[in-house]
C-alpha cells in the first residue's frame, strides 16, 4: 500500500502471456574471428571463420490488459 491506498501493477495476470519472436531482419557480417569447435568431451579445435551470421528479433508479448 502507498499512501493508504492499494497498488495496482501492470501484469498481474502474467500467467496468460505468450512469446512470439518476430524476425526483422537476417544477414551475414564478415570479419575474421577465431572459434573452437569440439571433438568429444576433452579435445577442442581452433579454426579460422570469416562471417557470423545475424539474426535481429523483435520479442512480441501477447497478455491479459484489460486491468
Amino acid at each position: 500500500m502507498h499512501l493508504n491506498y492499494p497498488i495496482d501493477t501492470c501484469g498481474d495476470l502474467c500467467v496468460a502471456t505468450k512469446t512470439n519472436y518476430v524476425e526483422i531482419l537476417n544477414f551475414r557480417h564478415f570479419f575474421k574471428h577465431i572459434v573452437f569447435t569440439s571433438e568429444g568431451d576433452k579435445i577442442r579445435n581452433k579454426e579460422i571463420k570469416n562471417y557470423i551470421n545475424v539474426s535481429v528479433v523483435v520479442d512480441i508479448e501477447c497478455g491479459n490488459t484489460i486491468n
